[in-house]
């Protein structure tokens, strides 16, 4: 059986990729905040320390957030 390949991404390649700062990264998961967003991806914890996200749920929630930006929701 062949599995789609999952690929992931550090938190420097989502900030590249998202154009958010590290903190309205985490600003955007988190309940209390102002910002937060409850469709934005959630990390893969890998450790105590290392999180990871999952780069077709980021590519998901960009085009979500486009979409509904521009009238066409998704």
């Amino acid at each position: 059986m062949n599995s789609p390949k999952i690929t992931l991404l550090t938190l420097r390649q989502l900030i590249e990729r998202i154009g958010l700062s590290k903190s309205a990264i985490y600003r955007r998961m988190d309940p209390k905040e102002k910002l937060y967003d409850p469709t934005f991806p959630r990390p893969v914890k890998m450790g105590e320390t290392t999180s990871r996200w999952i780069e077709s749920e980021v590519d998901d929630w960009l085009e979500h957030l486009i979409c509904e930006q521009r009238g066409n929701a998704a």
